[in-house]
């Protein structure tokens, strides 16, 4: 079992493929990983047949895929990590690259022997609307390709479907990082998006500036877990007052379900951040350190 050759059918959409393989090689590796594997292939394989039956539309049905791709993608890591001495050494049978890449000639999209123009989405808190909209005058006199919710979002459009198509068709996601944004569901959901995105596709990148660096403090995401759990429980409980008396609760349930989300991905929102280049743009900072902004958007 060759891991880059997996890696590499799962950068060219070719997930059934890969569970084929893990699937039968997994049985004689490690029962907890075949089981996460066989579950992960139970989901995709239900929100493939309920996009072909118009049951959840593509939008959908392409979120619910790369968060399969990214699960696998960790598990790729814990084969090599933990079972080295476990996988074959023998390649498989390796993809025609080429002809992946060839496969849809006609398309628009960019081969990786293009270049990329980057486009920039920028993520952040509505609290932190002057520092975003600064960010957004400087990178375009740089002529850079910046998309902010402020001007594209129309009135009335779902702010789910909003979040996705950004990712989508952006490169970038620059995030501006506060105490507001790391307890805003809704920038959780573009973090954590562009996070599944930039690990199976290699034309998407996520880059973080903070306003303020309390994330770097070792209690933070425990401190950030109480906060998220008292707006789970304040929600929770006006559900349970909204069922007691017969009302419908749709609104609270999706404002629970993204508390919910957020507080499952916390913890690796903030690993990510201590892991990786943060540039400060807290006040004059980013006049001062936006050439390195700047320098990452163009070497991508």
């Amino acid at each position: 079992m060759n891991i880059e050759n997996l890696r590499k059918l799962i950068q060219h959409d070719k997930t059934e493929q890969v569970f084929k393989i893990l699937i039968d090689e997994l049985k004689v590796i490690d029962n907890d990983l075949f089981d996460q594997v066989t579950m992960l292939s139970s989901t995709f394989k239900d929100a493939k047949k309920k996009n072909n039956m118009g049951l959840i539309d593509n939008k959908e049905a392409s979120l619910s895929f790369t968060k399969v791709n990214y699960a696998l993608l960790q598990i790729f890591t814990e084969l090599e990590t933990n079972f080295a001495d476990k996988l074959e050494t023998k390649p498989i049978e390796k993809p025609n690259i080429q002809e992946l890449e060839t496969k849809n000639s006609n398309s628009s999209e960019k081969t990786k022997f293009e270049k990329i123009i980057p486009k920039v989405f920028i993520s952040y808190n509505h609290g932190n609307k002057d520092v975003a909209n600064r960010l957004r005058d400087l990178l375009r006199a740089e002529n850079i390709d910046v998309t902010i919710d402020s001007e594209k979002m129309q009135a009335g459009e779902d702010i789910k479907e909003f979040i996705e198509k950004c990712i989508r068709e952006t490169n970038i996601t620059l995030s501006l990082v506060s105490k507001r944004s790391l307890l805003s569901a809704w920038v959780a959901m573009e973090s954590i998006g562009t996070f599944y995105h930039e690990k199976t596709d290699l034309k998407k990148k996520f880059i973080a500036c903070y306003i303020d660096s309390d994330f770097f403090g070792r209690a933070y995401t425990d401190d950030a877990l109480d906060a998220i759990d008292e707006n789970i429980k304040e929600i929770s409980d006006l559900i349970t007052k909204r069922l007691e008396k017969g009302r419908n609760i749709r609104d609270l349930q999706n404002e629970l379900t993204r508390y919910k989300e957020l507080q499952h991905g916390i913890d690796e929102i903030v690993r990510r951040l201590r892991e990786s280049l943060c540039i400060d743009v807290a006040a004059e900072n980013l006049d001062n350190n936006f050439p390195k902004i700047l320098e990452s958007i163009k070497a991508f």
